[in-house]
């Protein structure tokens, strides 16, 4: 039940449906104890948004797909803000994980940062 739960928070409505049945049945075999205890960690973390323009001169891509229920946009958009010099990417058509919903957009997303840092070094 958590896997279907979360499950459909984790996918833009028009995800390949392989790609989500893949990633719930995986969270489906994961023992009940391990995925509450994870939920829990998550839940119980420590707010770290204010070391965050720490991370000046520190290459950063923050990668928000459109749909996102989780962490939506507007929060990446904020943390992106909060870090002098990070590049938001917000990948149209995916949601929580766009690096399995959208792997191209993102992976060229992650290639252009990676072609500014080696340009810089």
């Amino acid at each position: 039940p958590i896997a279907l739960a979360l499950g459909a928070k984790l996918f833009a409505a028009d995800v390949v449906p392989l790609v989500r049945d893949r990633v719930i049945s995986q969270m489906a075999t994961t023992p009940p104890a391990t995925m509450v205890a994870t939920l829990q960690a998550l839940r119980d973390r420590a707010d770290s948004r204010d070391l965050l323009p720490t991370l000046a001169n520190t290459p950063t891509l923050v990668v928000v797909g459109s749909e996102d229920q989780l962490t939506p946009p507007d929060v990446a958009r904020a943390m992106a803000a909060a870090i002098p010099g990070a590049t938001l990417v917000e990948v149209a058509g995916a949601g929580h994980l766009p690096t399995l919903e959208r792997p191209r957009e993102t992976t060229t997303a992650m290639q252009h940062l990676l072609d500014r840092v080696a340009t810089v070094a």
